[in-house]
């Protein structure tokens, strides 16, 4: 499984790090739309509860502002719950 090749806490640059630096700013945009990649990247590893959770922390961001990537955010978490049923 590729989870055992790769250490997340090992990437010096990559959501972790974009996510502290947005943080950091105050850039709520910058802050969903890594949240929304680190979602991408545990879905890709096959952790989806881990990456449910993240893309809605991530609309939770991103929605309030008005962002056009909400949407996106919004049709993948969708498309996320309903592989469950």
């Amino acid at each position: 499984m590729l989870r055992k090749i790769i250490s997340l806490p090992n990437i010096p640059y990559g959501p972790k790090t974009q996510l502290a630096i947005a943080r950091e700013i105050g850039d709520r945009r910058g802050e969903g739309i890594s949240m929304f990649n680190s979602a991408l990247l545990l879905n890709t590893l096959d952790d989806h509860a881990q990456a449910i959770a993240r893309a809605e922390a991530a609309l939770n961001i991103v929605d309030p502002i008005e962002d056009p990537n909400a949407a996106k955010v919004r049709a993948k978490l969708e498309e996320w719950k309903g592989r469950g049923k």
